[in-house]
């Protein structure tokens, strides 16, 4: 954690908090799984229940609030199970890099897991993830996932529409600009001290999990990919103003699947990504805002752009941009912007990102 975070979270209270509720007693677990948590107390269940349902078991799950209301707290302390903590932050950081940097910091256990509030995980997810981060001697492992946009009022588990399979072949690199959720990201607990806090939203031009994706990959750290989805995503910003209304109607429609671990189900539904496997498609039309609507096409890349993020990657990922702040930068997206955009699809105040 750099000087600067740690007085801006010493002077929010944030710091205090951590030594309030550091947790010293007893072994530390095999995985520390971290929920950054903010205004969807009725999505919150379910990703708990997720990570409780796990075949390893071995965990801790920390919950940080991000100045969340009593409803969070009383969902939280509804689950009734010693290893689930929570710690709400006094005041509101704007965006889940905090939450996680809390969470980091209070993490006990020999790996680090990172979940959203509004995905889940199947049950085998942290089992596969560990033993595949053993078996490659890695550091990090990146699960892919079935993304799933909003249904209608009348969908079955039998009858879905819009679940995509990010699943690619492709091991991880920087310049490939693959997006894998944070709640794909199992690290070990060495790797994570090394690399440090999440960098707020506000502060990066694409997003706060592939800058520490990519800051891990920048640290040495070895990386591998799992071939198979381990996780259920629905994304906030695919389902307008949901941080407004908390809507949890795709959650409480495939938490039996997910649960049961019937990943099959979800398969036979699922078609490619767009753009999984266009690596031009990718490279200067995921940053653009039509990314955050239901079905929107990325436009075809300039070539002249494409020809000098080919050209700079490589040296600006050595020299500690990223290839997604690079290829925003291509863009003209500033640091924030992306940010402002989401908060802005959420139903949250763009003006106020911090």
């Amino acid at each position: 954690m750099t000087p600067r975070y740690r007085r801006n979270l010493r002077a929010m209270g944030a710091l205090d908090l951590v030594r309030e509720h550091q947790n010293t007693a007893g072994a530390p677990p095999r995985v520390t799984v971290i929920i950054a948590a903010y205004r969807r107390p009725g999505v919150l269940i379910h990703a708990l229940r997720s990570a409780l349902a796990q075949t390893m078991q071995h965990l801790e799950v920390l919950v940080i609030g991000d100045a969340c209301s009593q409803e969070t707290a009383r969902i939280v302390h509804s689950v009734d199970d010693p290893r689930v903590h929570y710690v709400n932050l006094p005041r509101n950081t704007g965006d889940q890099s905090g939450p996680n940097s809390i969470g980091m910091e209070l993490a006990r256990g020999e790996h680090v897991a990172f979940l959203n509030q509004d995905d889940m995980w199947f049950p085998t997810h942290l089992e596969t993830a560990l033993a595949r981060l053993h078996a490659d001697s890695a550091d990090l492992v990146l699960a892919p996932s079935f993304r799933i946009l909003a249904q209608g009022p009348d969908a079955t588990p039998s009858t879905l529409q819009g679940v995509f399979d990010t699943s690619t072949a492709e091991d991880y690199a920087p310049q490939n600009l693959r997006i894998y959720v944070a709640s794909g990201l199992v690290c070990t607990s060495a790797l994570a001290r090394r690399v440090g806090h999440w960098r707020p939203a506000a502060s990066v031009r694409y997003a706060s999990s592939q800058d520490f994706i990519y800051r891990c990959w920048a640290a040495g750290a070895r990386i591998c990919t799992l071939d198979r989805p381990t996780i259920a995503v629905f994304p906030s910003a695919a389902a307008h103003s949901a941080y407004t209304d908390d809507r949890d109607g795709e959650q409480r429609l495939l938490a039996p699947v997910v649960l049961s671990g019937d990943a099959a189900l979800l398969a036979r539904q699922s078609r490619p990504m767009p753009g999984q496997h266009d690596r031009r498609a990718r490279i200067l039309g995921m940053v653009t805002w039509g990314e955050f609507s239901e079905g929107a096409r990325a436009p075809a890349p300039d070539r002249r752009r494409l020809a000098l993020f080919d050209a700079m990657a490589p040296v600006a990922a050595r020299l500690g941009v990223g290839p997604f702040e690079l290829a925003a930068w291509l863009r003209g997206i500033g640091r924030g912007d992306t940010n402002r955009i989401l908060r802005s699809v959420r139903g949250l105040d763009p003006s106020d990102p911090r």
